[in-house]
């Protein structure tokens, strides 16, 4: 590539990463995460191109401006392949009403001493991680270890997850990501975060796994 012609272009790329971010192609699904990144790479780049185009950087040759012209559009078309393939996508209002049905069930059922409701959000290969570092696995063993419980009286599991406390992050179109506090019915005392995958098997939505966090006050 010519000198003139490699200039030319990093001269391009300049005056578009001045123009800003928004710029760049996004997908859609305003992820703030995908934003900070997104912002990150883009004032990296912009310092890159601003350096080869004004002589900052230390490159003494033709061959060695048009390398590193290379490498400079190499980046930039990793910062719209970011950009592109987020790692959120858009859930469906069905969908998400479908896990928020899902949690709400749980709790529900835990105040009435429903174990067939307590297992009904699960796949039948869930795990989950007690509080104590136990892990169950299966839906059976884990309807078991319910059953244990709710031996000592039928509200020994009773509990509830505020709706405000659910914030769903769908990875895929079938598969989100769940947080959702555990707190007593009556609201007080401590809190308990759990983490939770839900996955879409043959269009039905259940828990995959399970994780339960250290009690907070």
């Amino acid at each position: 590539m010519p000198f003139e012609a490699a200039t030319r272009q990093l001269a391009d790329i300049d005056r578009s990463l001045a123009e800003g971010p928004g710029k760049l192609r996004e997908d859609g699904r305003n992820s703030t995460s995908l934003r900070r990144s997104q912002s990150a790479r883009v004032g990296t780049a912009r310092v890159l191109s601003r350096s080869f185009v004004h002589g900052e950087s230390e490159v003494k040759s033709p061959q060695e401006r048009a390398v590193r012209l290379i490498a400079v559009a190499l980046f930039m078309a990793g910062v719209a392949g970011a950009v592109v393939h987020g790692q959120t996508v858009r859930g469906t209002p069905a969908d998400e009403r479908a896990i928020r049905d899902l949690v709400a069930l749980h709790a529900t059922s835990s105040q009435q001493g429903d174990l067939e409701g307590l297992v009904a959000g699960l796949h039948a290969d869930a795990d989950s991680r007690r509080a104590d570092g136990a892990v169950v696995s299966g839906r059976t063993e884990i309807e078991q270890r319910y059953r244990g419980i709710l031996s000592g009286g039928p509200t020994r599991m009773a509990h509830a997850h505020p709706p405000e406390s659910v914030r769903i992050r769908f990875l895929q179109p079938d598969v989100a990501f769940v947080d959702v506090d555990s707190v007593s019915v009556s609201g007080e005392g401590l809190r308990t975060p759990f983490f939770l995958v839900f996955t879409k098997v043959q269009d039905k939505w259940g828990v995959a796994v399970e994780r339960s966090g250290i009690p907070l006050k």
